[in-house]
């Protein structure tokens, strides 16, 4: 990894622009030789395997670079995943353009979704907090 010093700040990803912020984060990772790591080019050593050490630090890093130049509202995706590649992962699903039938999915999900939140069972209603929703949500596209 080469230490980045002090780079020009990102505009902060949020749901409008992704492919100007996607082709700069690129660039921040590949300065830093750590793109391989995100883009998952460089799985993650065994257990025990010297370079191990490195290559967990050289991810935290690259997960604080893409964190740190995100809209807060942007981590709702993400607050769950470990490593630089399921973020970089998750993002792209969740921001990449999609064709026609993706969309026809994400409106079916959301109609379904809407309905047992909305008309399902007591169960539903009183005991899945917002964040399960959401998390419910995000688990039917990623």
């Amino acid at each position: 990894m080469k230490q980045l010093g002090s780079i020009a700040k990102l505009e902060p990803l949020d749901d409008n622009n992704w492919s100007t912020w996607h082709q700069q984060i690129i660039q921040v990772l590949q300065l830093g030789d750590i793109f391989g790591i995100v883009d998952g080019q460089i799985p993650k050593p065994a257990a025990g395997h010297t370079d191990l050490g490195i290559w967990n630090f050289n991810d935290k890093y690259a997960q604080c670079l893409i964190t740190q130049s995100m809209a807060k509202a942007q981590m709702m995706h993400i607050g769950w995943l470990t490593t630089s590649h399921e973020i970089w992962t998750a993002l792209k699903a969740i921001h990449e353009p999609k064709g026609h039938q993706t969309a026809i999915c994400y409106g079916t999900a959301s109609c379904l979704l809407s309905y047992l939140i909305n008309h399902a069972s007591p169960i539903l209603s009183n005991e899945l907090s917002n964040t399960s929703v959401w998390m419910l949500w995000n688990s039917l596209f990623i």
